[in-house]
C-alpha cells in the first residue's frame, strides 16, 4: 500500500509540472506574439495530467 501512494504521489508531483511547465511556455509565446506549437505527444500528456490532477481533487488517494 505504501509503495502505490508513493507513485501516486510521484505522479502527481509529475503531472504538476508538466502543466506548469506548458504554462509557462504558453505566457512566453503569449508575451512573444509567437504561434505555440506542441506536437502531439506533450498535448495527449497535457490532458492525461489535467485529468490526473482534477481527478486526485475529487476523489483523493482512496485507495480501497
Amino acid at each position: 500500500m505504501i509503495i502505490i501512494t508513493k507513485i501516486m504521489v510521484f505522479l502527481l508531483v509529475f503531472a504538476c509540472l508538466n502543466v506548469i511547465s506548458n504554462f509557462i511556455d504558453f505566457i512566453a509565446a503569449f508575451i512573444n506574439s509567437e504561434r505555440l506549437q506542441k506536437p502531439l505527444w506533450k498535448k495527449l500528456m497535457l490532458g492525461v495530467s489535467i485529468s490526473y490532477i482534477i481527478t486526485i481533487i475529487a476523489t483523493g488517494f482512496q485507495l480501497f
